[in-house]
């Protein structure tokens, strides 16, 4: 089975670890579907990393 995630899905699981988005991911990871991500997809997990997920971080 083939499941398109929404890019929501894909941050929330790095931000939460044990909650629900990973566990999606955890059964792609199993081999119970396969995730299919299309460019625009991949555009808007860049744009939050960018623009809402970098500002937050810590400075080193």
């Amino acid at each position: 089975m083939r499941v398109v995630l929404d890019s929501t899905i894909l941050v929330s699981a790095f931000f939460a670890p044990h909650g629900l988005s990973d566990e999606i991911l955890t059964f792609a990871r199993r081999g119970i579907f396969q995730i299919c991500i299309s460019y625009p997809i991949l555009a808007e997990i860049e744009r939050v990393a960018d623009h809402e997920v970098a500002p937050a971080l810590p400075l080193f």
